[in-house]
Order: C-alpha cells, then structure tokens, then sequence
C-alpha cells in the first residue's frame, strides 16, 4: 500500500504550526510533504497568507452587501468606508480617495489630537472589521476599505493639510519636459 502516515519526525509548518503529514505522489508513489491545512490534493498552497502565488477565493455572491444594507448598518457602514468599498471595480483605491477627501479636515488638528484620533481609528476599526467580516461570513472581504483609511492617515503624519491639492496640481504646475 502506499498510504503514508504522518510522523512524529516531521517538521510543523513555520506558517501554521500544523504538523506535516505525508502523502503519496501520484506519478511515482514517493511521499510528498504538504500541509494538513492549506494545501489541496497536489499539496500546492491555497489559501492566501501563505506562499508565493497563493490567492485570495472571490467572495460568494451572497456575500456582497447591498448600498441599502451598507447605508443602514453602522458596522458595514464604516467597515465599507462610508459605502467606497461598494465600488466594483479596486474597492481599496476608492477607500483610500475618500480618506484622501478627508485628510485637510485631520490635518489641522495638533499633532497629540491627531495621534489619538489615529489610536481611536485603529482600535474602532479592528472592532468593525471583525463584525463585518463575521455578517459577511468572508474572512477578507476586499469591500472591507477601514484599513485604507488608517493606512493613509498614518502614513499622512505631519504633512500639510494642502498635500492632496498640491499632489494634484503638481503635474500641471511642474510638466515632465521632453529634452
């Protein structure tokens, strides 16, 4: 038989911790290591945290909110970035042109404010991103844009409140010149 049974002498996964188990090669017999999780038959990776050219599954149709259910549900509404992550074509790009939108309004804050605000947007959104992941049943729902807003907040740290103006005008105002 060719049946291979897991050992005690085989590694855990370093990404998983699950211990490896060893299963048969189809072509030659031989024992092949794969993952007890994360692999499928041929003992490529399939999920998504795991392994060069692993992908995400698309969420199932059901899955996906609806405007009515995102604009009347406080959680989605903040989870979908005020309803950008309801864009069908980069939910994420849409998250973050809203957080751009509100960026001057956060910059004039002190400095102590706007670190707070920060804390208090990372924190809120751990909480909200969890629940809506929960109602959606999807882990890694890509509507799921808060953390495009904390991400460019805390990356807008100490810039001028002008910046989004500025980074749009700078084209015009600076052509690449052909020499």
């Amino acid at each position: 038989m060719n049946e291979a049974t897991p050992t005690s002498d085989q590694p855990d996964d370093p990404v998983t911790g699950v211990a490896a188990e060893a299963k048969p090669d189809a072509a030659d017999g031989q024992s092949v290591e794969a993952s007890a999780e994360g692999s499928d038959a041929g003992g490529a990776r399939t999920d998504s945290k795991q392994g060069e050219g692993a992908h995400e599954p698309a969420p199932a149709a059901d899955s996906n909110p609806s405007l009515k259910q995102v604009l009347t549900d406080p959680v989605l509404f903040l989870a979908f970035g005020f309803g950008s992550g309801l864009a069908p074509k980069g939910p994420g790009t849409a998250g973050t042109l809203v957080a751009l939108l509100l960026f001057p309004l956060l910059a004039i804050m002190p400095m102590s404010a706007y670190l707070g605000f920060l804390v208090l947007v990372t924190g809120i959104g751990i909480l909200v991103c969890g629940a809506a992941a929960k109602k959606l049943g999807v882990h890694d729902h890509g509507g799921i844009v808060w953390d495009e807003f904390a991400g460019f907040w805390l990356a807008m740290i100490g810039s001028p409140a002008s910046i989004p103006i500025d980074s749009l005008a700078y084209p015009r105002l600076c052509p690449v010149s052909t020499v």
